[in-house]
């Protein structure tokens, strides 16, 4: 509909707006109903599925860029633009068709979640690089790399631990008090009365950890 005239070949701020609350509104749906306990598991069985299915698309697109440009830097944000996965509408797709709950819809998500780590993992590293904001020196990329797996690491824990509404974790069973100080709690706390605070601070609060 571009091509024919009919949309602008540039998107309003409106439809910028709406489309950044829709994918946030759609990821934060599908991340209450996924348990991390199943995700964590299933790492083991899909990291092979995750890094061939990374490689392959990556090794494409850099290839084809090279052929017909020859510029190595747009080759490769080319590459991690199709390494990573629309975990979305993936998941949509499965639900569409009631596979959401069996084992191969496990496979596919957790391989499909672990490729957008990874690419988005590569975009911390390669992209401070690209543009000249970080040394393209062992010190530097390890730097970009620690603080990438450390912000991932942390998240994984935090999933684990405050935001299940139910979990196998051994130290659950051990220690069941610990139940107490979930997500849940703090929503509940005064009766539900500040969830919605709650939430968006949740939020604010892991999105100033990403920088």
């Amino acid at each position: 509909m571009v091509n024919l005239g009919i949309l602008p070949h540039e998107s309003t701020e409106f439809i910028r707006g709406f489309d950044e609350i829709g994918i946030i509104l759609i990821m934060f749906a599908l991340g209450f109903e996924e348990d991390t306990s199943a995700f964590v598991k299933g790492i083991k069985l899909s990291w092979g599925i995750a890094l061939f299915g990374a490689l392959a698309p990556f090794a494409a697109a850099y290839l084809i860029i090279m052929h017909y440009w020859s510029e190595p830097r747009l080759a490769i944000i080319c590459g991690l633009a199709m390494t990573a996965t629309a975990v979305s509408l993936t998941m949509v797709s499965l639900k569409s068709e009631n596979l959401h709950k069996s084992g191969a819809s496990t496979g596919i998500m957790t391989s499909a979640i672990l490729d957008d780590i990874a690419s988005l993992a590569a975009v911390a590293i390669i992209i401070p690089m690209a543009t000249g904001d970080a040394e393209i020196t062992l010190i530097g990329v390890s730097a970009i790399l620690i603080k990438a797996v450390l912000f991932f690491c942390v998240i994984t824990l935090l999933e684990l631990i405050i935001f299940p509404h139910q979990s196998d974790l051994a130290i659950f069973r051990v220690y069941p008090f610990l139940r107490r100080f979930g997500m849940r709690g703090i929503i509940g706390a005064s009766k539900g009365e500040h969830a919605t605070l709650v939430v968006l601070l949740t939020a604010l609060l892991i999105g100033l950890l990403s920088f």
